[in-house]
C-alpha cells in the first residue's frame, strides 16, 4: 500500500528490475514459501507478484501498464 504512483506519466519500456520494484518483499517471501519456482528474481514471481500488488493496491503496476500499452 505504500507504493507511490506518478499519475501524470508512465513508462512502457521496463526491465526486470523495474518490474520487481512493484513486488513487495512480503509478497515475494510469501510466493517463495508457496513454491520453489517463485524464487526472489524469477520471472514467474515477478508476474504473479505484480498481479497481487495491483489487486491489493487497486492500482496498476508499471508492468501492467507496459503490457496494456503495447
Amino acid at each position: 500500500m505504500s507504493l507511490k504512483k506518478k499519475k501524470d506519466m508512465y513508462q512502457i519500456d521496463i526491465d526486470k528490475d523495474l518490474a520487481r520494484e512493484s513486488v513487495g518483499d512480503s509478497t515475494a517471501l510469501l510466493l517463495s514459501k508457496i513454491s520453489s519456482k517463485f524464487d526472489n528474481d524469477s520471472l514467474s514471481m515477478i508476474l504473479i507478484g505484480n498481479i497481487i500488488t495491483g489487486t491489493v493496491c487497486s492500482q496498476s503496476t508499471d508492468l501492467q501498464t507496459a503490457l496494456g500499452s503495447s
